[in-house]
């Protein structure tokens, strides 16, 4: 037993015990009680406590980037005023069936993004994205989960449209009235830079800015503005720049039986009407008068400055001789 010890300290080079013996021996004090004994049990701690180290950094790394999340109550936050969220949605039944999961759930499991305000006394923070969830948290007296990020008017409305993409799309009528927004305010100088920071095509925004262009009367027109696509804002558009008193003049005819028809006839009605027949009536090579006639209705109509006041009571005898013989 005494030799075996010897020929395991004379292999170390050191008269410190080894922490294993020899099997046989009985278990010593395994105590370091020479000072290179001491030495190679604090490295041995040095190394246990750097693998913990290591650990511990590890899960730490898995965390960062991350902002925090807590529940908080869903009336003290505002919405944005680059939201793009219509009113139009909360009445769908998408959203009401949205809102059903919700409650079920007790709440959004996944959290809104917000950033922090001051200087408003009705509320904290303000909504970064997670409109739906947040409306519907709302609605339903609900605490709502959200991530707390200190971000600008930029970020906050390119991270809002990303996270669209990923989720319900907006509609065109949503996604161009944003686009326009965020050009009028500066965010982005032109629709190239607008298209490079949310990862879109110049078509598509372009697009989106002719339904946002719209005028009312035709936005009006449709069921819902939910309803308004890509393709049919651009064929209104074309009709329009051809003869916009008369798409526009049936677009208001069409808002007084709102809901009485399809969003599909409503496009079919606008973009089909009849082209109105002109006639110039021109006077030295220069257009004098334009006589128009559309369903049967014809106008007449002199270039500014052309009929003196003078001329009204002929002008009224030549309508009232030309009228009386197409009675005869």
């Amino acid at each position: 037993m005494a030799l075996g010890k010897h020929l395991r300290e004379k292999s170390l080079g050191i008269g410190a015990e080894l922490d294993q013996p020899v099997e046989g021996e009985p278990k010593l004090n395994r105590a370091a009680k020479t000072e290179p004994g001491k030495m190679f049990a604090y490295r041995g701690e040095m190394q246990a406590k750097e693998v913990e180290f290591a650990a511990l950094q590890a899960q730490l790394e898995q965390f960062q980037g991350s902002t925090p999340v807590r529940k908080m109550d869903s009336t003290r936050i505002r919405v944005s005023e680059f939201a793009n969220r219509h009113e139009s949605n909360w009445n769908t039944k998408d959203f009401q069936a949205f809102k059903r999961e919700i409650a079920s759930a007790g709440g959004n499991v996944q959290p809104i993004k917000v950033r922090p305000i001051t200087g408003d006394p009705n509320a904290d923070f303000e909504l970064c994205y997670g409109h739906r969830r947040h409306r519907a948290c709302l609605d339903l007296g609900l605490m709502v989960s959200a991530e707390i990020a200190d971000v600008g008017d930029g970020e906050l409305f390119a991270a809002m449209a990303r996270e669209n993409l990923q989720r319900k799309d907006l509609s065109a009528y949503e996604t161009g009235k944003s686009y326009k927004k965020a050009l009028a305010k500066g965010l982005y100088l032109t629709q190239v830079q607008l298209a490079a920071a949310l990862g879109m095509t110049q078509g598509h925004v372009s697009q989106a800015l002719v339904v946002a262009n719209l005028p009312d009367d035709v936005v009006n027109a449709f069921p819902s503005v939910l309803d308004i696509q890509y393709r049919w804002a651009a064929d209104i558009a074309e009709r329009l720049a051809k003869d916009s008193e008369s798409v526009l003049s049936t677009a208001r005819a069409l808002a007084t039986e709102r809901g009485e028809h399809s969003a599909g006839a409503v496009y079919e009605t606008l973009v089909k009407l009849p082209h109105a027949k002109s006639v110039e009536v021109k006077v030295g090579g220069k257009t004098a008068a334009v006589i128009k006639s559309k369903n049967g209705v014809v106008t007449l109509s002199f270039k500014k400055g052309r009929v003196p006041a003078s001329k009204i009571g002929k002008l009224k005898k030549l309508a009232e001789d030309m009228l009386r013989d197409s009675d005869d």
